[in-house]
């Protein structure tokens, strides 16, 4: 009764250590487009991430969001590229700060299955999941968002832009913050 005990205990012990490296093999099995695998790859060469001939990137691919963001039944694909593995664990493609946002729109079209239709360096991104259709939401300098500058106490959020598709130039464009109007002056109804 024991020697059962120890080898259930040893057992258990063995899949709790390997538990997280199971998973990011299975999320990385995912499928993909070869140019998202690729691109993924290409980021991780620009920060030094550790390389084999393997032909998986090394950061784990839960970290593309994917949707149908333009909604022409075909998965899109969001990156944000500071979750990259990089060698030395941070990450040098923004060094001023910011994070590279990278939006793919699936498409027969190209031999790797995507093209890419946004880049810009941002404060944040999320894709927010609507019954009619998902909304990728870019963070930005509140100043973009109409605020003006901050007292010294006074801490300004996050400003959130939504990103809109372009079907003609097949881009997301970030929705511009509607320009601020002075009020017009009304003059009164003059009398006869």
């Amino acid at each position: 009764m024991y020697q059962n005990f120890t080898a259930k205990f040893f057992v258990l012990m063995a899949v709790m250590i390997m538990a997280p490296s199971i998973a990011k093999t299975e999320s990385n099995k995912k499928t993909f487009p070869a140019g998202i695998t690729n691109h993924i790859k290409y980021l991780e060469a620009l920060c030094n991430a550790p390389s084999d001939d393997s032909t998986l990137p090394k950061t784990d691919l839960a970290v593309v969001d994917v949707a149908d963001l333009n909604q022409d039944g075909i998965d899109d694909y969001v990156i944000d590229d500071s979750k990259i593995v990089c060698e030395d664990k941070t990450n040098p493609l923004h060094p001023r700060g910011g994070i590279g946002v990278i939006v793919f729109i699936g498409t027969a079209d190209t031999a790797d299955g995507v093209k890419k239709s946004f880049s810009e360096t941002l404060l944040s991104v999320r894709v927010e999941r609507k019954a009619e259709s998902p909304i990728v939401w870019v963070g930005m300098s509140p100043f973009f968002c109409g605020k003006t500058a901050p007292e010294e106490t006074e801490v300004i959020p996050l400003c959130e832009r939504p990103l809109a598709w372009d079907p003609t130039a097949k881009m997301f464009n970030i929705v511009p913050f509607p320009e601020t109007k002075e009020p017009t002056e009304t003059k009164e109804p003059s009398n006869p």
